[in-house]
């Protein structure tokens, strides 16, 4: 029962329209306490460490500082999904 708690707080969290990094850590504390398996506890406590790093002592976070070069990341990103899709969608239809 606990688990499931914790699995329908981290998709509140993910599927949010606005999310900060911190919110993540309230349903990765709940699946801590209520997974059984050590494998699996390490592995979310190897998730939740780089999760505490983006917070600046400021209060603000480490994505203030890299907007600019996120912006052409995104849009590097989404012209290369695009390209890939049309490739795969090209390689799909039988040419006449």
């Amino acid at each position: 029962m606990v688990p499931a708690l914790g699995f329908a707080l981290l998709a509140v969290v993910l599927l949010a329209p606005v999310a900060f990094p911190w919110y993540a850590l309230a349903p990765e504390a709940v699946l801590a306490y209520g997974l059984t398996d050590d494998r699996l506890r390490y592995r979310l406590g190897l998730a939740v460490a780089p999760v505490m790093l983006l917070i600046l002592p400021n209060g603000h976070g480490l994505a203030t500082l890299f907007k600019p070069p996120g912006y052409v990341i995104d849009v590097l990103l989404t012209v290369a999904g695009i390209w890939w899709l049309v490739q795969r969608r090209r390689s799909l239809v039988p040419q006449s």
